[in-house]
């Protein structure tokens, strides 16, 4: 008896472990979604035929810094940009990982032309990327 509760608490204890590692880490999710966002915005740029851009934000908050993803849109009446909530309304935030753009601002055409940047993930050992050319 003593035996089988032995094997027992070794197959759950490797099963939690390997759960555990199946998951994806903040480094990789915050990669996916800006990845998914950087897609739905090129998409939403075609779709309604306007022009946005995209940056990476630095805002100071209780002390701390925190970073968040701006979209933008072109008012081609007066030409100044205005932020555009119906593209994005959860804005994408976070704090721990230094995400990096080869260009301070990446803009995005109806006729689906996308500014020429790489979009870089980091924290600790762990580094993700994806060409904005590509998507």
């Amino acid at each position: 008896m003593l035996i089988v509760l032995l094997i027992v608490g070794i197959m759950v204890s490797i099963a939690t472990i390997s759960i555990k590692a199946a998951r994806p880490s903040t480094t990789q999710m915050l990669f996916n979604q800006m990845k998914s966002q950087f897609h739905s915005v090129v998409d939403f740029s075609q779709l309604r035929n306007i022009d946005l851009r995209i940056d990476i934000d630095t805002v100071e908050k209780d002390n701390k810094i925190h970073y968040q993803v701006t979209i933008q849109q072109l008012n081609p009446n007066d030409g100044k940009w205005y932020k555009n909530k119906a593209i994005a309304p959860k804005v994408i935030k976070w704090e721990n990982n230094i995400v990096s753009m080869s260009v301070e601002t990446v803009f995005i055409a109806p006729n689906g032309f996308i500014t020429p940047a790489i979009v870089e993930f980091k924290l600790d050992d762990e580094t993700y990327q994806f060409d904005t050319s590509k998507l």
